[in-house]
């Protein structure tokens, strides 16, 4: 479950203009995510678990960009651009949103105050799925070992 974290990071963190939804692939970044997830212990990944998360970003010029991915064990194993049906996680924020979190000196407070606002939410459809965001969610020290998955 905490792959969600590392998945949100990446997005919000990864990216500060329409430029990235537009011209880059996705695949980068999940790319990036799996090869990182890899040097995670086994038993942290087994725990990541498999889940369907549907992101949607509202972008600076008015349109949604919309990508759905599917995990098993922790690593990404399909991507759906356009995002998916019956997600079991879907995260929604704004390119804005994204780029307050991603300039900040202190993201985790940042990304933690966005949340609090409504600017972040993220929402689960199984109750052991919402148990496990909700102790991930609570825990910076979690965030930022996926912070530093990305950026170490």
């Amino acid at each position: 479950m905490r792959y969600v974290l590392c998945l949100l990071a990446c997005l919000l963190m990864l990216s500060t203009s329409d430029a990235l939804f537009e011209n880059t692939s996705p695949q980068m970044y999940i790319d990036r995510y799996n090869s990182n997830i890899d040097q995670a212990p086994q038993a942290l990944r087994e725990l990541l678990g498999s889940e369907r998360v549907e992101i949607n970003i509202l972008l600076n010029n008015g349109t949604l960009y919309m990508l759905g991915l599917e995990t098993s064990k922790g690593r990404i194993v399909a991507s759906y651009p356009g995002g998916m049906d019956n997600p079991t996680i879907t995260i929604e924020t704004t390119e804005s949103t994204i780029h307050v979190v991603a300039t900040s000196s202190d993201p985790v407070t940042a990304f933690r105050d966005a949340k609090d606002r409504g600017e972040v939410k993220i929402e689960a459809t199984k109750l052991t799925t919402r148990l496990k965001l909700a102790l991930v969610l609570a825990s910076a020290e979690v965030f930022k070992y996926f912070l530093g998955v990305f950026f170490a």
